[in-house]
């Protein structure tokens, strides 16, 4: 469909059977204007199946119509026929049991040839749409945790550039810096507290959800060493800082950056599992 997004597109074939709880859940976490193109594109597409099926149901009444005369025609004709030959006509020997015993199997056969095709082709529908519902919470819990990451590597930052410039000017505006720290640090334990509350629906396997959760630790871990940093810089706010304490941090952090490319690194792979 030209002009249409297509994640917007995706989103609405794994969505348009879900329930409705799942559907309000989906639709509570996307912006003002995406969860607007998402009810206009469902009520075009809904309103376009509907003209589907009333023109299919159309056709259905013409066919119908035309069926039935052709009954009522043979009925015509095979009653005429019946009276016609009822004097002559003989009961015809009733087949035997071998023959109806096969007849029935075969005719069990046939059915299931008809019927199994469509199970599975519904069967994989299913395994394509619960994969596709997966691979959007993910997706979706992916970015919603790289932005926090980020907001607190750019904020631990500022609060070090901050001390730098207070400690190059004299200390004369340690208060405001001891209070931009503390503000930070605030900042860190909303974060941390949100990735340790984090749920996760049931379209995910128990597995699965385990290893979001695990990495949620991991980035909890790297939270805490700058939080960590965050006091001893507080402390050391408005005095005079030796240069090896200010390398002793550096070092500490780095080796917590390390441990936290390997908690990314094992999110990519578990991504790579859902078909990224």
């Amino acid at each position: 469909m030209a002009g249409v997004d297509a994640n917007l597109m995706r989103e609405y074939e794994a969505y348009k059977d879900a329930s409705k709880e799942e559907l309000d859940e989906y639709l509570s976490k996307l912006p003002p204007s995406k969860r607007q193109a998402y009810l206009d594109y469902a009520a075009k597409m809904e309103a376009k199946k509907a003209a589907k099926e009333e023109k299919k149901k159309k056709e259905s009444q013409g066919q119908l119509g035309c069926l039935i005369v052709v009954l009522v025609f043979a009925a015509v004709i095979g009653i005429t026929a019946y009276f016609q030959e009822n004097e002559d006509k003989k009961e015809a020997p009733a087949p035997p049991k071998a023959v109806e015993q096969q007849q029935s199997k075969s005719e069990s056969k046939s059915a299931a040839a008809v019927v199994s095709p469509e199970s599975d082709s519904d069967s994989k529908n299913d395994d394509a749409k619960l994969k596709e519902m997966k691979k959007m919470e993910v997706a979706r819990w992916s970015e919603s945790t790289n932005s926090q990451l980020k907001a607190v590597d750019e904020g631990f930052k500022n609060i070090w550039n901050m001390l730098l410039a207070s400690i190059s000017d004299g200390n004369k505006d340690k208060a405001k810096t001891r209070q931009n720290i503390e503000d930070f640090a605030k900042k860190l334990d909303e974060i941390k507290e949100s990735l340790k509350n984090q749920k996760f629906s049931e379209h995910l396997t128990s597995d699965e959800r385990d290893k979001l959760k695990e990495a949620n630790e991991g980035y909890i871990e790297w939270i805490d060493k700058r939080k960590d940093a965050t006091e001893e810089l507080k402390d050391l706010a408005g005095s005079d800082i030796p240069p090896e304490k200010l390398k002793q941090i550096e070092e500490a952090l780095k080796k917590s950056d390390e441990q936290l490319f390997k908690t990314k690194s094992a999110v990519e792979e578990f991504q790579k599992g859902l078909g990224y």
